[in-house]
């Protein structure tokens, strides 16, 4: 189990930064007012609410269906955390221009 500010630590630690975690009382509440005022609903008090959630799932049917093995966070280094282009394309697939060539 790795909690949120562990994670969140050791992407810190992964890009050479000294860990920084700033605890903002009501923001969830914040977040919310935020995502209404910008209008995007993406932007909620319940995604703010989920990072202080135990979201640690068993995946042992996963195994035994399937043969998946899950591997530790940031196995991978910082390819875990760069931007994958969509299927050899050169594209990045959070490039909101790029969006609607994706579109089938």
């Amino acid at each position: 189990v790795l909690p949120y500010d562990e994670m969140i630590g050791r992407l810190f630690d992964l890009l050479g930064r000294s860990r920084r975690i700033v605890r903002i009382p009501m923001l969830a509440l914040l977040a919310g007012a935020l995502g209404r005022i910008t209008r995007r609903p993406e932007i909620t008090g319940a995604m703010v609410k989920r990072m202080g959630e135990d979201l640690v799932a068993d995946n042992a049917r996963a195994h035994a269906d399937f043969g998946y093995v899950g591997r530790d966070f940031l196995a991978g280094g910082l390819s875990d955390i760069r931007p994958q282009s969509v299927a050899g394309s050169g594209q990045d697939p959070h490039d909101k221009k790029d969006m609607k060539s994706h579109v089938r």
